[in-house]
């Protein structure tokens, strides 16, 4: 496996990561984690890597639409070398985790597998922080406004849920789509993804890591097919989120909102801004990454991780 980081140089709050490619043209290779049956899975498998002490804090990280657990390689071990204990995993039809018979790819069918694995590793009723990154924050807040006594920290990277609609009439093509026979939505997700995950491609090291994150979208779509993104599109609620938020006007949890100023796919406008400013109020902390695209986690890696770590610092 050739590194893309021949040499690392952390500074304080980096560790010492070589970042990887897949072993082969178009393929996965092996997980590099757990399998495990969840009932939900009905024989397909759920892959997750969970490191750290068991005593330590637990934080848990959700992907976005169309990515696994590998664009946490970064995020992941990082958070552990602070002493927290990261479970990340892959959602259904994602990288190492299988597709279920007959998958709905909706937001219930998302926190089903989410509550379960919480389940089946004995953390379900464990306080935890929730860090999580656009199609993964709807999980994340329907998770922490149904279980608000589990969550001690929720962080949001550029959340959907709230946004600016991706295009015109987009809840009416959504309606279209969930109407569409399965076997027709799987070419619809099947090709590379939309440029805007990373912005100054001109740099040398953003280029080299959008080029990491491409092949592995592009082995994990290989091996699954693009059924779980076309699926989720039509399915998720992009940009139905709000009463959610609200509900979460009651709990006590602190929320930390990421955004990119550049990025092209979640776009937050000032009134779905205020959604989450009325809701919760001073429980809501705000930092806008700047020079950065919709993977700005990656792309910004250390002002990102210096926000998270202060954020769950603060409002322990």
């Amino acid at each position: 496996q050739a590194s893309i980081y021949p040499e690392c140089h952390p500074n304080c709050l980096q560790v010492m990561t070589a970042l990887t490619f897949p072993p082969s043209k178009g393929s996965l290779g092996e997980a590099p984690g757990v399998l495990v049956e969840l009932p939900s899975g009905h024989g397909a498998q759920t892959h997750y890597r969970l490191d750290g002490a068991a005593e330590d804090p637990l934080v848990v990280l959700l992907n976005g639409i169309n990515d696994f657990s590998f664009r946490y390689d970064l995020l992941a071990p990082a958070l552990a070398a602070t002493g927290k204990r990261v479970l990340r995993f892959d959602a259904y039809g994602r990288g190492w985790s299988g597709t279920p018979p007959g998958a709905s790819f909706d937001l219930e069918m998302h926190r089903t597998q989410l509550e379960e694995l919480f389940e089946i590793l004995g953390v379900a009723d464990m306080p935890k922080a929730l860090i999580a990154h656009s199609m993964g924050c709807i999980t994340a807040v329907s998770y922490a406004s149904a279980h608000p006594e589990k969550v001690e920290h929720l962080v949001l990277m550029a959340p959907a849920g709230i946004m600016q609609p991706p295009f015109p009439c987009f809840t009416t093509v959504q309606q279209c789509m969930r109407s569409c026979c399965k076997c027709l939505l799987k070419f619809i997700g099947g090709g590379d993804p939309p440029p805007g995950d990373f912005f100054q491609l001109d740099d040398a090291e953003v280029k080299r890591l959008s080029d990491w994150n491409l092949d592995w979208t592009r082995a994990h779509l290989k091996t699954n097919g693009g059924i779980a993104f076309a699926t989720s599109a039509a399915c998720m609620p992009l940009v139905s989120m709000e009463s959610h938020i609200r509900a979460m006007a009651d709990s006590k949890y602190g929320v930390l909102l990421l955004r990119a100023d550049h990025d092209p796919m979640v776009i937050l406008r000032e009134q779905d801004l205020s959604i989450y400013r009325t809701a919760l109020g001073p429980r809501l902390s705000e930092k806008l990454i700047k020079n950065a695209g919709h993977c700005f986690f990656l792309e910004k890696h250390n002002e990102t991780l210096e926000a998270i770590r202060e954020f769950i610092q603060k409002s322990m």
